[in-house]
Parts: structure tokens; sequence; C-alpha cells
């Protein structure tokens, strides 16, 4: 890969590069990539399978990406195309646990595995989704899971709107609340940024 894409592909990993190497004033760099999540956690009968994430990327990161990898230019992602997007930006995630960061009753697990990527064009804008496996058996109390979808370089500023419960699906045989909200207690980055928690607990009914 070279070229003009190869070089926008790879400001990310330079740009956190940049920022771990830079004096301490110059490291508290602002946000370059924004975008916003939604979360929907999805149940089998056992009790949490895991959830699904659909990212909506701005405007300016959303067209660079549209116009490097929708090379026909349709406005669509071919199977051809998404598999290189994919092999050359979302698999970067990878080495930030995809951004996806979780606690069952209180103990953090490790995001390992995402499956089901794709990639499409909406409204003109970028949108990612996939799923995240996270099997959480419901016992005979409550389960509780914790949720944050951020990036600890603080390069991408994740937005999870509080307003906007996370949905649900196949959920009907458990007693489920969520909510969503930030934690000033617990902060991330150079910008100590207030960190995203999107709280869910279950219970058979």
């Amino acid at each position: 890969m070279t070229g003009p894409r190869a070089l926008r592909t790879l400001l990310p990993a330079l740009a956190v590069l940049a920022a771990l190497l830079a004096p301490a004033p110059q490291a508290a760099a602002h946000p370059h990539v924004f975008m916003d999540n939604m979360a929907t956690f999805v149940f089998d009968d056992q009790g949490l399978a895991g959830f699904r994430l659909s990212w909506l990327f701005d405007d300016m990161f959303g067209a660079t990406v549209i116009e490097d990898y929708d090379r026909d230019g349709d406005g669509d992602f071919s199977p051809g195309e998404l598999a290189v997007l994919k092999a050359e930006v979302f698999d970067y995630l990878s080495n930030s646990d995809w951004f996806t960061f979780v606690e069952i009753d209180g103990v953090a697990r490790r995001t390992t595995e995402v499956r089901d990527f794709s990639a499409r064009i909406s409204a003109g804008r970028l949108l990612y989704e996939f799923f995240v496996p996270c099997p959480v058996p419901a016992g005979a109390g409550e389960r509780r899971v914790l949720l944050s979808v951020h990036d600890p370089e603080y390069y991408a500023d994740v937005y999870s709107p509080e307003d906007k419960a996370p949905e649900l699906e196949n959920a009907e045989a458990f007693e489920v609340q969520t909510s969503v909200s930030l934690n000033p207690e617990r902060t991330y980055s150079p910008f100590q940024a207030w960190l995203p928690e999107i709280h869910l607990s279950f219970r058979r009914r």
C-alpha cells in the first residue's frame, strides 16, 4: 500500500506515536476523529450473548475513508472493497481492544474478538457495525455489565448519547435495566476526559 491513501490510513498510528513522544503540554492534543456510538445488548437463552456496536463517523473522516475504499464511487462498499477496508483500517483497532472496554460484576474483561464487521454509507456518512461476543449467563441474582467505548489516547472522541437508551434484542426472558452516563470519578487520556459508561443489569424473570 503506497501513496496518499497509505499515508491517510497510517495517520492514526502516527498521531498516537507523536503524542507519546511529545513534551507534556503538547501531548494533550485535541481529537481528530469524532463518532457517535450506539450499543445493542443481544441476549440468548443463557443470558447476555454480547453487544452490537454502531459507529457513525464525522463528515471529514468518513469522506476520507469513502474516497479511499469506495473505489468504484457507487455509494456503497462491495464485498471486495469492504474486505480491504476491514484489513487496512478496522483491524488496526485490535491494538486498542477496538475501543471497547468491559467489566462484568466489577471485574474487567478484555475484548479479544469481534465478529460480523460491516461498513456502509448512510446519508453520505460512514457507518461501522460489528458484534462483540461477551457471554454472561444469568445466575440466581442480578448480573451487572459496564461497557465503555472510548479511545484511551483520545485521538478519537466517542460520544454515547445519554438521552438514548441502549437497544435490547431477545431480552424477553429477563428483567433488564440500562443507563448511559459520564463518570467524573474515572478519567482517561492526557485531557482527563470523563469516562463514558453504558450500564446493564439483568436477571431472569
